[in-house]
């Protein structure tokens, strides 16, 4: 069963930080994140209950590379994509 990925505002918005974050940092950097998350949003199409609830209902998956956590809950055949955010700073800044 392929389950449907929903980006909510606030992912699209902590995925654009952190690409533009990443490519002030080095050129081409950002682009590098972004194909790890894609993957990642592979990985959770296929197989969204890999990775186990850490609080209520919220799950997490990370990148490799970048150590972003991917914040998501399983609502049917959807996975909505709540937060992504790296591990070791702030979410919201």
């Amino acid at each position: 069963m392929v389950f449907k990925i929903k980006l909510r505002p606030v992912a699209k918005v902590d995925l654009y930080k952190a690409i533009e974050y990443l490519n002030d940092q080095k050129s081409g950097l950002g682009e590098e994140l972004l194909i790890e998350v894609l993957e990642v949003f592979q990985l959770l199409k296929e197989n969204p209950e890999l990775f186990q609830a850490r609080y209520k209902n919220i799950r997490i998956s990370y990148t490799n590379r970048f150590r972003y956590g991917i914040h998501y809950t399983i609502d049917d055949r959807t996975v909505q994509i709540l937060s992504i955010h790296h591990t070791s700073r702030n979410p919201r800044s």
